[in-house]
């Protein structure tokens, strides 16, 4: 450790020389440099810079007081302590209240060495504690500039109010980062997401993590965008808050949606297929085995029931591969949704024999890719409600409110629990959400065993 500087303010040379005397005699290492002059007094306090300041009060060309002033107006922290020959009680009084460290009569010099133990550890612990607000600091701005350049929107938030936002996020919502602070975060979520932001604030506020989610935000536009949400809840500024990185997915959600349309494409070919191909030649089998039974009847009696089978079994697969061919064809899609889902319900109807009623409300309308997507969405729910929920009844319902797009399907099957499906469930379930979120819609699945399903898809309108 380097020895102590200390700078000793003193008219009389042998009180100075005294003064080190007791600092040596104290264990002190330290370095010492006597001044009398107010010049001379400046002159080392900036070049020189002391650890310490010693000074008596009354010199002949420049009073302690004076020093300490000056001392002060640069440095509140240098210690700086009075050893005075003047017994003034007053005087030392008002001297600590200016700023000094301590007052010591040199007929008390004994106190002279801890006093300056003391100041030195005192103005060590600021120093240090000044170094570790410095090093915090610059620890913030090395994050903010990190956090800044980060592509994805990143913000902290506690009880719905935002407390800091990086640069993205202000890109995203057109203003500067510090006026998004104090602002309610709802107001950047679509309505229709709303509960969904809710219930996930409510979750992480009892403690509890949230997975992933996505959501549509208003951007800077006033139009929703699609985007994953991850939250976490940290402790900001001494107090739990939570983070939230907002990734775009604009770009995926676009992509997602042309492979969905892709695979519409191709099973539209496949349905094609079946009615155009493989249905006529069944429908041609069909035909030529009514003959040949016809003539069995006439020839060979006997053999005319086994030929009777093979037509009833051939019509059969007639039947199911024009069922299949609307399904995957989904015709009505192109003349408007209502009539998909008209066609629907009546072939649930006649193909599985169970009641399939449709409700229309208002004049429901949406391009065809969207109708595509939700006509999929209706015909997964009915296949699993008719195949393998045991139903009696099925309902479809679409409904047109105002800004809001919704199709319902509801049956009284027995039911089962959304979050522990079995792989068939499982993967239909997926797949309707999948397509539900590649148009930016909000897909609800209620049911629990014994109490049936309804599986509610909501769009919102831009």
């Amino acid at each position: 450790m380097d020895p102590l500087k200390v700078l000793i303010l003193e008219d009389v040379e042998t009180d100075a020389e005294f003064i080190a005397h007791r600092l040596r005699k104290s264990g002190l290492a330290f370095e010492a440099r006597r001044v009398e002059t107010r010049n001379d007094f400046e002159r080392e306090v900036k070049q020189w810079r002391p650890d310490l300041i010693l000074a008596d009060y009354c010199t002949h060309s420049f009073d302690g007081r004076a020093a300490l002033q000056s001392v002060r107006e640069h440095d509140p922290d240098l210690p700086f302590i009075f050893v005075s020959g003047e017994t003034l009680e007053d005087a030392a009084l008002e001297a600590v209240r200016d700023g000094a460290t301590d007052y010591i009569y040199k007929d008390r010099s004994a106190r002279l060495a801890p006093s300056v133990r003391r100041a030195i550890e005192q103005v060590d612990g600021r120093r240090k504690r000044n170094l570790a607000i410095q090093e915090l600091q610059r620890s913030e701005k090395r994050y903010r500039e990190l956090v800044d350049a980060l592509p994805d929107a990143v913000v902290v938030h506690h009880d719905g109010v935002i407390l800091f936002a990086n640069r993205q996020t202000a890109v995203a919502a057109g203003a500067e980062p510090e006026t998004l602070v104090g602002k309610a975060l709802m107001d950047f979520v679509e309505p229709s997401y709303r509960g969904l932001a809710k219930s996930r604030l409510d979750t992480l506020a009892e403690g509890r993590d949230v997975d992933p989610a996505e959501m549509l935000l208003i951007g800077e536009d006033g139009l929703p965008a699609p985007v994953e949400i991850v939250s976490r809840r940290i402790e900001f500024q001494g107090a739990p808050a939570v983070l939230s990185v907002v990734h775009d997915i604009s770009e995926r959600k676009k992509l997602e949606k042309e492979l969905l349309d892709l695979s519409a494409r191709e099973q539209r070919r496949i349905g094609q297929d079946l009615r155009d191909t493989l249905g006529q030649d069944l429908a041609g089998v069909a035909f030529l085995g009514k003959a040949l039974e016809q003539r069995l009847e006439k020839q060979a009696p006997d053999l005319a029931p086994d030929a009777q089978k093979i037509v009833n079994m051939v019509s059969r697969a007639v039947t199911q591969a024009r069922a299949l061919s609307r399904g995957l064809l989904a015709e009505g899609v192109k003349e408007g949704l209502p009539t998909a889902l008209r066609d629907l319900a009546a072939n649930t109807r006649a193909f599985f024999g169970i009641p399939c009623v449709l409700v229309i409300n208002g004049e429901p309308n949406c391009d065809e890719s969207t109708a595509s997507h939700l006509y999929q969405i209706a015909l997964e729910a009915v296949n699993n409600a008719a195949k393998h929920s045991g139903a009696t009844h099925i309902a479809v319902r679409l409904d047109d409110e105002k800004d809001r797009l919704k199709l319902t399907i509801t049956d009284d099957g027995r039911g089962f629990d959304p979050e522990t499906a079995g792989e068939r469930q499982g993967t239909g379930l997926s797949i309707m959400r999948y397509r539900a979120a590649a148009i930016g819609a909000v897909l609800k699945v209620d049911s629990r065993p014994g109490s049936g399903a309804t599986v509610a898809c909501s769009l919102t309108r831009i």
